[in-house]
């Protein structure tokens, strides 16, 4: 009977691990989010690569909280940053939560001043948990792209 009992608590334990080692699960470098796409949209919701100066630039973040379990919604914050060379234009930010395996879409729209360069600009998006200056860390890799900016 000992020895059955201990076997049992053996194979507790090994499930105990494993359970543990499934909650904690990230990606493979870490993070526990995934920037899953990035649309940039006009203000008319319409998918667009090129924005006339005067206009907003949607940004549509949709991501992902790839933990396999949290206890509560794990906080996040979305920092979208516009570039001209390396001028930033303007920049945006969503605040939020998921639980593990749900997704979200977050919108900040930035606008493109009248007198701003024409020609192509970079968006790059950020996952934060709070501002670094707070203490807050990245929960995703960074996504890039790029589009035009006309008269």
């Amino acid at each position: 009977m000992r020895i059955r009992g201990r076997a049992i608590l053996i194979s507790s334990i090994g499930l105990l691990l494993l359970a543990a080692a499934t909650i904690m699960r990230t990606s493979a470098n870490g993070y526990k989010f995934q920037i899953v796409s990035v649309v940039l949209q006009t203000e008319d919701g319409l998918p667009s690569t090129s924005f006339a100066r005067g206009h907003i630039v949607v940004v549509n973040v949709t991501l992902r909280n790839i933990m396999a379990y949290t206890y509560e919604a794990e906080p996040y914050m979305v920092v979208v940053r516009m570039t001209y060379g390396t001028t930033m234009y303007g920049f945006g930010a969503f605040k939020g939560s998921l639980l593990a395996g749900e997704e979200a879409n977050a919108a900040p729209g930035i606008y493109i001043p009248t007198g701003a360069p024409t020609g192509s600009y970079k968006i790059k998006v950020f996952v934060w948990s709070n501002w670094p200056r707070f203490g807050g860390e990245a929960l995703a890799d960074p996504y890039e792209l790029t589009f035009t900016v006309t008269p």
